[in-house]
């Protein structure tokens, strides 16, 4: 998760719908240029950039389909920890046999909801990208809004003073008049369209940032749909998080046993043993005091029961590794 988890009724802040949001039209763009380097090896994949709007389109269902499938998040709305809520609906009846004080449970989406957001999410950039580059088709070669109304004073001019068209432009104008006038009103209306749908969306972002909106887009607006971060009881829910077998399995899982105890070590029949409490010294077989550890094997004696044997015999006196005075540590104790 790139950002943290908050109870049900939490809010998202405006950088975390915002990011959600510009996740989708990014990705779109590396699917648009990873086809464009595969296409170099394999030139039938040349033919889907074609279609790039339409593969995208297919590509969204399956990401946005298979997640709110199983949860009220979106594939963009699921990796920054958000999800969708109803923006207005009744808080759900407690389970019965529950207290009167029992927490019901986030509220969820209906199906109805879910199928009319998955719609959302695919058909409307869509349909926007088919529009965009068909203003672009048509606006192009007409120079953009300016030249087709020079390109239309020019028209009527061809034409006589009764309106008629002339004979020469009589059968063209015939033929392509019907697809011209979709033509002129698509360059005409578009930008005032597409202005329209921006200053709208604008607005919710800026009512949405200043607490005065609970959405921040008019379609989820017009769907019924607000945003809210996921919270500990969604988790559960969340298909990716645990599998079917996981679940299966849960309740038949054994504890982990303990892990076994650290083999006792077993010195060397020439050394001086180990005693039977561990806190006594093998020298001395007394209590252990000013503790002080052969470097060398690691066992503990007194001070001054470790520093005579080495010094005398140049060994650890349990496991005779050989062992210099440097080798004898003290032990001390925290305070």
């Amino acid at each position: 998760m790139f950002v943290h988890l908050g109870g049900d009724s939490s809010t998202p802040t405006y950088f975390e719908v915002v990011a959600a949001d510009r996740l989708v039209p990014s990705l779109k763009a590396a699917v648009v240029y990873a086809l464009s380097v595969f296409s170099q090896r394999h030139p039938w994949v040349h033919r889907l950039l074609a279609y790039d709007d339409e593969v995208f389109a297919l590509l969204t269902l399956a990401l946005d389909g298979q997640s709110l499938l199983g949860s009220d998040s979106t594939f963009a709305d699921g990796l920054y920890g958000l999800k969708r809520r109803p923006l207005r609906a009744a808080a759900p009846a407690p389970a019965a046999g529950a207290g009167a004080g029992a927490d019901p449970g986030p509220v969820r989406l209906t199906r109805h909801q879910r199928w009319l957001l998955l719609a959302a999410q695919v058909l409307l950039p869509y349909l926007r990208a088919k529009l965009d580059k068909a203003y672009r088709r048509a606006a192009a070669p007409r120079g953009g809004v300016l030249g087709l109304a020079i390109r239309y004073g020019v028209e009527q001019e061809s034409r006589g003073d009764s309106g008629a068209p002339r004979p020469d432009g009589g059968l063209e104008a015939t033929t392509g008049g019907v697809r011209q006038l979709l033509q002129r009103a698509l360059v005409v209306s578009y930008p005032w369209i597409h202005a329209g749908l921006e200053g709208t969306t604008f607005a919710y972002h800026l009512s949405f940032l200043l607490g005065a909106a609970p959405v921040h887009h008019p379609v989820l607006h017009a769907l019924g749909v607000a945003m809210a971060r996921t919270s500990s009881q969604d988790l559960a829910l969340e298909w990716w998080y645990t599998t079917a077998e996981e679940a299966v399995s849960r309740g038949k899982a054994l504890p982990t046993p303990p892990p076994p105890p650290p083999p006792r070590p077993v010195p060397p029949p020439a050394g001086v043993g180990l005693p039977l409490d561990p806190s006594d010294c093998p020298v001395c077989r007394r209590r252990t005091t000013n503790p002080a550890a052969v470097a060398t094997s690691g066992y503990v004696c007194c001070y001054p029961c470790a520093f005579n044997h080495v010094m005398q015999h140049g060994c650890c006196p349990v496991s005779l590794v050989p062992a210099t005075l440097d080798h004898v540590r003290k032990l001390y104790e925290a305070s």
